[in-house]
């Protein structure tokens, strides 16, 4: 089988070209019906499109036009260092550009009067590209969903996670950027089962199902962060902290968070969340962090809370 084999059908992807010679892969998919609305689908940390099938396909079937790409450095976009399995960035404002490119090619950017709605939802730290866009770019979206937004990093205990940055600037200074930081090295098939039925879903059939696109196409597969990527993301952390950021973002922002959440940080969401003016927040019980691909009855729950806060059946 072929990636292409892993999306829904009406799927067209495309790539697009960045100035600095980085492929984007991107996707536009049509519902089967009348289209009533359309959303941007933005995902997260070492993931790619096809991992989300189902969850493209729960939109479709809701009568929306989606829209995702694999960010710079994952998926089958572009890979930035030679050992394609490292995650690295130089900085999180070029997630934001290519997210950018990749609307203003579909022509979303406008801010005329649509006919459609236009809806964001960001996963983890899709969540946390989301959030600075909506900053960014005010008056482009209708409404906005956060799952899982990554506003903090568990970086351990309080000990560890009181010098943890520190220690990152330190260690990029020195020119370990492009190395992998501790613990993210490569993980052996034992671990990462263990790491899946520990902290992403309680549902093994849909992590099996991402194992055998995984088989399919092994080019899909990205590992762990290099401090260069650590470093990133704590520095646009601190951009969304300030006081005044998340004020600015006006429209109506539903976050999901999930109750047995371990590779983000709760609180640190629920703080900045807190700061917006029209904003929602819920806690999904028993969810781990890819809410997404949860059991059953956690989707079931995720999409009462979706559905009631797109309300796509009055569009």
């Amino acid at each position: 089988m072929t990636s292409n084999d892993f999306f829904p059908e009406n799927s067209k992807i495309a790539w697009l070209e960045r100035p600095d010679g980085i492929r984007l892969r991107i996707v536009s998919i049509e519902p089967d019906g009348p289209v009533r609305g359309q959303i941007v689908i933005v995902n997260g940390h070492r993931e790619y499109m096809e991992k989300y099938q189902e969850f493209f396909q729960d939109f479709l079937d809701r009568g929306l036009r989606v829209y995702s790409m694999d960010h710079r450095g994952q998926g089958l976009s572009s890979r930035l260092l030679k050992d394609r399995h490292k995650s690295y960035i130089k900085n999180f404002d070029l997630y934001l550009s290519d997210l950018a490119e990749m609307m203003s090619h579909y022509d979303l950017l406008e801010q005329e009067p649509r006919k459609l709605p236009l809806y964001l939802l960001g996963h983890s730290m899709g969540g946390h590209i989301a959030f600075r866009f909506l900053h960014d770019h005010p008056g482009v979206f209708d409404r906005a969903v956060l799952m899982a937004p990554m506003l903090g990093i568990n970086l351990g205990s309080p000990i560890k996670a009181l010098f943890t940055p520190s220690y990152i600037q330190w260690a990029c200074l020195f020119g370990w950027d492009k190395e992998y930081a501790p613990g993210q090295e490569p993980k052996n098939a034992d671990d990462m089962e263990l790491m899946v039925s520990d902290l992403l879903t309680h549902d093994l059939s849909r992590h099996e199902a991402e194992n055998q696109i995984m088989k399919a196409n092994p080019d899909l597969y990205a590992g762990g962060a290099t401090y260069g990527w650590l470093k990133a993301a704590l520095d646009s952390i601190d951009i969304l902290k300030q006081r005044g950021y998340a004020e600015a973002i006006t429209l109506p922002v539903l976050a999901l968070l999930a109750e047995e959440e371990r590779l983000v940080v709760n609180e640190d969401a629920c703080e900045i969340l807190g700061r917006l003016p029209n904003s929602r927040i819920e806690v999904i019980k028993g969810a781990f962090h890819e809410i997404y691909r949860e059991a059953d009855d956690i989707r079931q729950e995720m999409w009462r809370l979706l559905d009631g806060f797109l309300a796509v059946e009055d569009v």
